[in-house]
């Protein structure tokens, strides 16, 4: 069984091309500017929960000077969907919860799973960690690509403990 088997699926997303003109920290965006969209871009190990602090410009005009410098990423039809995200770079593989209505990058990676909230007690285990690290083939310094998590094996998880897994 796999995590693919079961729907998982893991996805790239916005490259900007000029984060400069185009990311925002949220405090910077005001009430009257263009549309902006929270952008989860990577970061700092944190496992399960993580603010997401930067947007993105999402109006006509940013998305013409995105699609001059950047690209949308394979996992574009997901944008807006809740799942999880995880940076591509870290110690070890933590994904934290992605909220409904956000954008992830290419450094900010994402995974859609059935039920986000008891996958990310599963997908922050030990044991997942050093499976990912199996499927990289390298332990130090991994890139957690998003190509890997549909080929994670998923544990076969009972609905008594898949409700205790979502209260963790």
């Amino acid at each position: 069984l796999t995590f693919g088997s079961l729907g998982g699926v893991g996805r790239q997303g916005l490259a900007t091309g000029d984060n400069f003109r185009h990311v925002r920290v949220w405090w910077e965006t005001s009430e009257g500017e263009p549309l902006w969209k929270p952008f989860a871009n990577g970061g700092r190990l944190s496992p399960f929960y993580s603010d997401i602090e930067q947007t993105v410009g999402y109006d006509d005009a940013h998305q013409e000077g995105i699609r001059q410098t950047g690209r949308y990423g394979r996992g574009a039809s997901f944008y807006g969907q809740p799942g999880l995200t995880w940076a591509v770079r870290s110690s070890r593989f933590a994904p934290s919860a992605l909220p409904e209505g956000c954008i992830f990058s290419t450094r900010g990676l994402y995974a859609f799973v059935s039920d986000p909230m008891m996958w990310l007690a599963v997908l922050n285990s030990k044991p997942l960690d050093v499976m990912f690290k199996v499927h990289l083939g390298r332990f130090e310094f991994p890139e957690f690509l998003a190509g890997v998590v549909p080929m994670l094996p998923a544990p076969t998880i009972s609905d008594e403990h898949a409700t205790q897994l979502r209260v963790l």
